[in-house]
């Protein structure tokens, strides 16, 4: 049996929820389906947002570099897709992306995809910690 959630538009949330819509809408010219769905809950899209911005020591190219890999190792297309929206929002160039939304080394990022892209993707592929020494690597190059 196959469960379908339908995504709720922004004349069918709560105007607090609208007020959201109105914000993403604003930054990414779109309201994501995971964001829409979680206005089903009065409570659950402020949440999330809330985690997304919070502060992190990996901001910019970096974090776009990490949410890239981490969604390409996992193969989730819709979230390659949102993630390479965002790393144009930060400055990558499509030439920057290839196969797959997939960042390939240019001569102006490689020291960052090199320092960002490796301790993610081991991460991601074994299912566990960096471990303290690719932990130190990545927040050295943050």
């Amino acid at each position: 049996m196959t469960m379908t959630f339908p995504v709720p538009t922004r004349d069918t949330v709560s105007s607090a929820n609208q007020h959201l819509f109105d914000g993403l809408t604003r930054q990414l010219g779109m309201v994501p389906n995971l964001c829409a769905t979680q206005a089903h809950s009065e409570h659950a899209l402020t949440s999330y947002l809330a985690l997304q911005s919070a502060k992190t020591s990996i901001k910019g190219k970096a974090g776009a570099v990490v949410n890239l890999v981490v969604s390409q190792v996992n193969g989730r297309d819709y979230c390659l897709a949102g993630h390479t929206l965002i790393g144009r929002m930060v400055g990558f160039t499509p030439a920057q992306f290839v196969r797959g939304r997939v960042l390939r080394p240019s001569p102006q990022p490689v020291a960052l995809v090199q320092c960002h892209a490796g301790p993610p993707r081991h991460a991601t592929r074994r299912r566990r910690n960096l471990g303290p020494c690719r932990t130190q690597h990545l927040r050295r190059f943050s």
